[in-house]
């Protein structure tokens, strides 16, 4: 005990300081480094998303980077190779990000809970039950479906598998034992709308292990209501006729905002159904979101009688590591288990811990004005474009509150004259004063071609394209997409619930956006406006021909044509015409853009021939005064001295071809006929002995100018015309010389013959 309580000199103290003060250190330095590594992450994700940043550095950085990790790597160069991977060069869909507060909480929380996995599973699992107990009872209460589990999953169609494995296991009381030979006899059937995905009917079958045949499609509405929603009356026949097969219809996923246009089916009607036969009721949709608000819309107050539902929780608060929620009833808890929609077994169990934590941080009301200020933008939106109803058509569907814009340019602009230009998708142009209904266009119009004076279907897809892509630079806050629907064709799709969150988009953005579409639109109906002109002004006019070209921002394209060739088809022209043709309007571009190089520029037709390109009107002309400038110039080049010694040239060349043509011929007649048939008077005698087949004739040669090639003149003798032989396999192509672009401005083709 003496021992014990002696006291510690100053010599063995010293060595316990030095520990104390080497362990501070250590503390610091640890401290220090994570701090350089948090701004090493921080100035990654920072480059990651700048649009703006260099290219080229980023394509270096790359190449230098991307080596074999044979040694330790510093962090920052680890890093540099994920912002070279990321490509914003040319991005489909341009948008801001802007990640708030509660964003990086999230994400911070999705560190936290990789670092509680390392704990004790004991404390894993009571943790894990714990978190997810809240966090249902929380988003419960907060969407309105009380009395509810809630599974929690990373895929967005696992919640559905699970809930399908719950239904069997409800439907088939011997599945859990006997497998799949208990389905055999009446195999199930999954009703899914045909406006879903088009992978989600595989993806369950994939993943049940069953046949394709146990999915089965119901068609949407094409006379009432919307063309986007399930046709009942046809979900009731197939049900019919599935009972009657012998097969048991198992579960129908209705849409509480469609994948492409966002409508709502009618989900009072399905839930009477689904009661009356016992079948599953499943909602997916982005409209879900509008359940956590004080008013829920009409078209959705059944939406909580359903047996289950999923909710994208980390896109509808920003929340990139908050997983999937789908919500369902059931009785038998065992069961559910079995099916997978409980968690206690699944190893990443700690996953709903940075949605635990964002619920507390951000709080059950603040979500709520989160989706209530999407869903004021895209009201606000609406309200926008139904006062565009000339020019813009809202896919909207009558008397429902969807989260989702989608709408479409009609390019049917109205001249000063009164007159609409009609699209080659819609029978009435009288459509644009009448209810935004979504029957207005059908399949077969868009199959068809257009009339002439109308836009057809393509070119209205492309230029809704362009307007997309316009408006996604100009306001990049306002976060759209493009999408084909089947009928419409390709439509603007804004959805805020999706991402007024992370592009910060507010009701300024959503004012400027719309002011950037209405010039847009103002610009785009004068360009219709001038291409209809420019139809009208091409018509009869000799040396130029309209053609199509892939630029729809052009007021229209010209290819001039020597008045000789104005009824030759330019679809047959051979390689060296080709050549002609395209000098010839070069030359002809050369003339005109004098002083006028923004009204006219170079462009190429679908066949890959040069044409003219109008690229604007100027404001102190028309389209048919820039029209006239071209055919001007075509005329005083094809009348110059210069074409018509080019001209000149060609017929001589013409001619010395013939000529060479005609030697060749008379050297083959000699060596087949014999020298002796030469002589005068033995000639006489050795055609008596023997007689030749018949007699020779001395076959010409004509050198057709639109062509450019050489012809027999055995038809001309034959029929006593001349005859237009443009595919004749026998005829000799001449090949122009480069400074030579046409022939000579004569109607009637000259012959050069012997």
């Amino acid at each position: 005990m003496a021992e014990d309580s002696t006291p510690v000199s100053s010599e063995q103290k010293r060595p316990v300081d030095y520990d104390m003060r080497k362990l501070s250190e250590d503390g610091k330095m640890e401290q220090k480094e994570y701090l350089e590594t948090y701004n090493v992450v921080l100035s990654c994700v920072k480059s990651m998303f700048d649009l703006s940043r260099d290219n080229e550095h980023k394509e270096e950085s790359l190449s230098e980077d991307m080596e074999e990790p044979q040694s330790k790597t510093e962090l920052s160069k680890v890093l540099s190779q994920i912002c070279g991977l990321v490509n914003h060069e040319k991005p489909q869909t341009q948008f801001t990000c802007v990640p708030d507060h509660y964003t990086h909480i999230n994400i911070i929380g999705k560190t936290l809970s990789l670092y509680l996995s390392l704990l004790d599973e004991a404390c894993v699992n009571k943790l894990s039950a714990c978190i997810k107990s809240d966090c249902s009872h929380w988003l419960s209460k907060l969407f309105g479906y009380e009395n509810a589990l809630c599974c929690f999953h990373e895929h967005q169609w696992d919640g559905l598998v699970r809930v399908c494995r719950l239904a069997l296991r409800l439907k088939y009381p011997k599945f859990g034992t006997e497998g799949f030979t208990a389905l055999y006899t009446r195999p199930p059937v999954v009703y899914i709308s045909s406006s879903a995905c088009n992978s989600l009917g595989h993806y369950l079958c994939t993943q049940l292990g069953l046949p394709q045949s146990s999915v089965c499609k119901v068609p949407c509405n094409t006379v009432f209501g919307s063309t986007h929603t399930m046709d009942i009356a046809a979900f009731e026949r197939l049900f019919n006729d599935d009972v009657s097969c012998g097969k048991t219809p198992l579960l129908l996923i209705a849409y509480a905002g469609t994948p492409l246009a966002g409508h709502t089916d009618n989900l009072s009607r399905l839930r009477e159904l689904c009661t009356q036969n016992g079948l599953w009721l499943h909602l997916e949709g982005d409209t879900l979101a509008t359940l956590c608000l004080e008013t829920v819309p009409a078209s959705l107050k059944s939406a909580p009688a359903c047996d289950s539902m999923s909710l994208n929780i980390s896109k509808w608060f920003a929340l990139p590591s908050a997983p999937y929620c789908t919500f369902y009833r059931a009785k038998d808890l065992v069961l559910a288990e079995a099916s997978g929609l409980s968690q206690s077994h699944t190893p990443d169990r700690l996953s709903v811990l940075p949605l635990w934590i964002s619920i507390q941080t951000i709080g059950l009301d603040k979500m709520q004005e989160m989706i209530l200020h999407a869903a004021q933008l895209s009201q606000q939106l609406c309200v926008s474009l139904d006062g565009m109803q000339a020019a813009v058509k809202r896919i909207a569907q009558p008397h429902c509150m969807s989260s989702m814009v989608v709408f479409q340019y009609k390019a049917a602009p109205v001249s000063p004259s009164g007159s609409i230009l009609q699209t080659g998708g819609e029978e009435d142009a009288s459509d644009q004063d009448e209810e935004q209904d979504d029957t207005e266009l059908s399949s077969s119009s868009r199959s068809s071609s257009p009339e002439p004076g109308c836009v057809s279907s393509s070119v209205r897809d492309a230029i809704n394209q362009m307007i997309a892509k316009y408006l996604a630079q100009q306001v990049p806050s306002v976060k759209i997409g493009v999408v084909n629907l089947p009928k419409e064709g390709c439509c603007i799709r804004f959805n805020p619930v999706l991402s007024s969150r992370i592009c910060g988009t507010t009701n300024e953005n959503v004012e400027d956006f719309v002011i950037c579409l209405k010039e847009e639109v103002a610009r785009l109906d004068n360009l219709l406006l001038s291409q209809e002109e420019f139809r009208l002004a091409t018509e009869g006019k000799e040396h130029v021909v309209a053609v199509e070209i892939q630029d729809t921002s052009a007021v229209g394209a010209l290819l001039c044509v020597p008045r000789y060739w104005t009824n030759k088809d330019l679809g047959k022209l051979r390689e060296a015409k080709k050549v002609e043709l395209n000098d010839w309007n070069k030359e002809v571009l050369a003339k005109v853009s004098e002083g006028m190089e923004d009204v006219f520029s170079k462009g190429r037709t679908q066949d890959g021939l040069t044409c003219i390109t109008i690229d604007k009107v100027p404001a102190t002309s028309s389209v048919d005064a820039v029209v006239d400038i071209v055919c001007k110039g075509a005329t005083e080049l094809e009348t110059s001295s210069k074409y018509l010694e080019q001209m000149a040239d060609a017929i001589q060349r013409g001619i010395e071809a013939a000529q060479q043509d005609l030697v060749k011929e008379s050297e083959e007649k000699l060596l087949e006929e014999g020298l002796l048939r030469q002589v005068p008077l033995v000639s006489s005698f050795v055609n008596w002995l023997s007689p030749l087949p018949e007699e020779p004739k001395t076959i010409g040669r004509t050198f057709n100018l639109t062509s450019g090639n050489l012809h027999k003149t055995e038809k001309i003798y034959k029929y006593h015309m001349q005859v237009q032989d443009e595919d004749d396999e026998e005829a000799v192509p001449v090949t122009p010389t480069k400074s030579s672009p046409e022939a000579t401005p004569v109607k009637e083709s000259p012959a050069a013959s012997d």
